[in-house]
């Protein structure tokens, strides 16, 4: 397991464990769509997974997916509980994942906990590593934005990005977007919505594309206070 920051209410993929000598339950089979959760009644998601729990400080995390990762290993996919917080429970804390028939364990002591590490979701674009494509999609349609669909800067547009690691509390009044714009400008831009999505973990905002950006072509994203990690957006 690696010791990056975590933030509470995140969700993480692929944490490689090793597990040497036990052969997990069928639903983690990678082929196998069992490996993957389905959402249960009133929202619950199960903390027990393939026979594998995670817990942060103690307090046990959703486990969506449990896949082989090669050789001895296999990786979880967990969202670190939102209650995991620096203020109640310190800035470090230890990680452990347990395979519970046999009593195994890994564990991380001192792993580096944060109040936040927003980071909007991408995608790789054609001939292109970095920055990624925003993850977009036109608000209500949902129609997906990308080079060929490019934003337009009507004023009237309503862009949904995809953001992880906003951590607890967050609205729409204490959240701001970042657009840097081609001449290496920064301007903030209000959001008029922060929500859940379908998946734990991941929430949704919503933004208006205003004239602020009118005659840009393509513009690069983040999330104020992540500003160390962007995604592009093109515009028409």
């Amino acid at each position: 397991m690696s010791k990056k920051p975590y933030t509470p209410g995140t969700l993480y993929f692929n944490i490689l464990i090793a597990i040497v000598g036990i052969v997990l339950s069928t639903g983690c089979t990678g082929s196998d769509p069992k490996s993957l959760t389905r959402d249960r009644a009133q929202g619950r998601w199960p903390t027990l997974l393939s026979d594998i729990e995670v817990r942060v400080a103690g307090q046990a995390a959703m486990v969506l997916a449990v896949r082989p990762g090669g050789g001895d290993s296999y990786s979880v996919d967990f969202v670190v509980p939102a209650g995991v917080t620096p203020a109640a429970v310190g800035a470090r804390v230890p990680i452990v994942v347990r395979h519970t028939p046999s009593g195994a364990q890994w564990q991380v002591e001192g792993v580096e906990l944060l109040d936040s590490a927003p980071a909007l979701w991408g995608q790789a674009a054609s001939g292109q590593a970095v920055p990624l494509s925003a993850l977009a999609l036109e608000s209500p349609t949902l129609v997906a934005f990308d080079e060929s669909h490019r934003v337009p800067t009507d004023g009237s547009t309503r862009v949904m990005l995809f953001v992880s690691g906003l951590g607890s509390g967050r609205t729409s009044g204490n959240t701001r977007l970042v657009a840097q714009l081609a001449d290496g400008s920064r301007v903030p831009l209000p959001i008029e919505h922060v929500g859940d999505t379908s998946l734990p973990g991941i929430h949704q905002i919503i933004f208006k594309v205003d004239a602020a950006l009118s005659g840009q072509t393509r513009v690069l994203f983040s999330v104020e206070g992540g500003e160390e990690a962007w995604v592009a957006l093109y515009l028409r």
